[in-house]
């Protein structure tokens, strides 16, 4: 795999999440996250639309995150809620995507695999606690 380059730091609070939805993998990044939750010993749930692998206020993965998360804040049409951004080009942004590959999966798909729902539409399905601000 590519080295990709370096993003500059962005603050992000604990607790926060709002960027933490659905997100987009590649196939790589995607088996990355489940060797690092079993690794771990994570205990997975279904959060709605918030990403499974939140937890506690934080990304229980955060160091084997997609390139997608890593990308949040950075780019214009990825903009930090909480108005946080140290925005890149977005030329240095396609060309991270195509170092690292075009996503194929997306991280919901891991309640799934681990049998914690049926379907990916019932791991997208939005919670009560999705329509409430977090943080």
């Amino acid at each position: 795999m590519t080295k990709l380059p370096i993003l500059p730091t962005m603050q992000c609070d604990k607790g926060c999440g709002d960027c933490c939805g659905p997100a987009p993998a590649t196939e790589h990044e995607y088996k990355k996250a489940i060797h690092v939750a079993k690794a771990k010993k994570l205990v997975l749930k279904h959060q709605g639309l918030t990403c499974p692998f939140y937890q506690e206020g934080t990304c229980a993965i955060y160091d084997a995150r997609p390139l997608a998360c890593r990308l949040y804040g950075h780019l214009k049409d990825m903009q930090c809620s909480r108005g946080y951004n140290t925005n890149i080009s977005d030329d240095a942004g396609r060309k991270a995507v195509l170092k690292n590959g075009f996503p194929t999966r997306i991280l919901h798909e891991v309640l799934v695999e681990f049998g914690i729902v049926a379907t990916l539409d019932d791991a997208l399905t939005p919670s009560a606690e999705d329509m409430e601000p977090r943080g």
